[in-house]
């Protein structure tokens, strides 16, 4: 009935065409199925190997990583063998002999293909286009998806061969967002602070600058970190040197703030008792932080009563706390195998979408 809220629209810029993290898994899903390989091109820290295997799990696939740059190209030839009849061969063995053998749809990620030597791609090569390498053919089940990081990353790419890349059916580069982001954060059971904050900082969300310094910048994967170490609950003195050696002094300094106002949050379980009463924060940090919280702890259940608290909020606040619980309730059918969640359908996002949301009317 509703329209997408959270596909994203593709990116262009200087000649390369990006996708999200959430078009991302639908173009693997749909290369998976047709047994074509794909290259996923992206800064450090994006998911792109978490994205891989959310594919996998989705097409129900047995998953395998390898990893190129820790190989020698004979690896790819199996181990020498001299049989009882004394002829000499080479015998398969490792991710190789498991390919041969896929009895049922089996992807295999080539993770960080630029980082290994050019051997190495060239051993590879044949795989993804032969199919077969020293004669030995692998199964029909199996599919690959590579990913890579950038030259300029500093994250020790030289390039993929020429050769190799046109045996690729695309290749994507993927980039950071903000709604792909939330709803993954959304499904894990890390404080939603984190995510309150990027809603409110949203540049934060990936931030990356490569540097030879033992420093680290905001993406996706020190985010997560950070949430982490939120989780332990540092003592004050040092949470600090601990958030900024997670996510960079900049990022750590504002979080550090935003925290402390988000402190003012409403406990989203006194809400959920009591939503015509309960107090709104009367700060926008505070009521960002407790509109993730609501969406994090949103189900059929409860949902009447969070929506009637929302309507209480600015229309802003209201808007992307119910486009956040979709992409949660959506995030968690997607880990149990549903192709969507059912949440859009309850009364109150019909409700929410005939008054306020015209545009998401299909």
């Amino acid at each position: 009935m509703a329209r997408s809220i959270s596909a994203g629209a593709v990116v262009q810029s200087d000649a390369k065409i990006a996708v999200t993290p959430m078009q991302l898994a639908r173009l693997l899903s749909s290369c998976i199925s047709a047994r074509e390989p794909v290259l996923v091109v992206g800064a450090p820290g994006l998911g792109k190997t978490q994205v891989a295997k959310q594919a996998a799990e989705a097409a129900k696939a047995d998953l395998i990583i390898a990893h190129p740059v820790v190989d020698s190209p004979i690896d790819y030839k199996g181990i020498p063998f001299v049989p009882k009849d004394g002829k000499a061969e080479f015998m398969p063995y490792g991710f190789l002999r498991a390919m041969m053998e896929a009895k049922q749809l089996m992807v295999v990620v080539l993770d960080d293909l630029g980082q290994a030597p050019p051997a190495v791609q060239a051993a590879c090569m044949q795989l993804l286009l032969e199919r077969s390498i020293n004669g030995k053919k692998i199964s029909d089940y199996v599919t690959f998806i590579a990913c890579t990081n950038r030259k300029e990353d500093k994250a020790g790419v030289n390039g993929v061969l020429e050769p190799v890349k046109s045996r690729f059916i695309t290749i994507v580069e993927l980039v950071a967002d903000l709604d792909s982001w939330v709803a993954w954060f959304l499904g894990t059971k890390l404080p939603t602070v984190v995510a309150a904050f990027i809603r409110t900082c949203p540049n934060y969300l990936h931030d990356f600058k490569p540097t030879s310094d033992m420093t680290n910048s905001p993406c996706p994967r020190t985010l997560e970190n950070l949430a982490k170490l939120v989780a332990m609950k540092l003592p004050a003195d040092i949470r600090f040197p601990a958030y900024a050696g997670a996510v960079g002094k900049a990022c750590a300094t504002e979080f550090i703030a935003f925290e402390a106002m988000a402190d003012k949050m409403v406990d989203p379980s006194v809400i959920i008792m009591n939503p015509d009463t309960s107090p709104i924060p009367d700060t926008p940090d505070g009521v960002w932080a407790t509109c993730m919280g609501l969406a994090h702890y949103a189900h059929e259940d409860n949902l009447d009563n969070i929506y009637a608290y929302g309507k209480r909020l600015p229309p802003d606040f209201l808007a992307t706390m119910m486009e956040d619980i979709l992409r949660h309730d959506s995030e968690a059918a997607r880990k149990v195998g549903l192709a969507s969640g059912h949440l859009q359908r309850h009364p109150a996002f019909l409700d929410f979408y005939s008054k306020s949301h015209q545009k998401h009317i299909a």
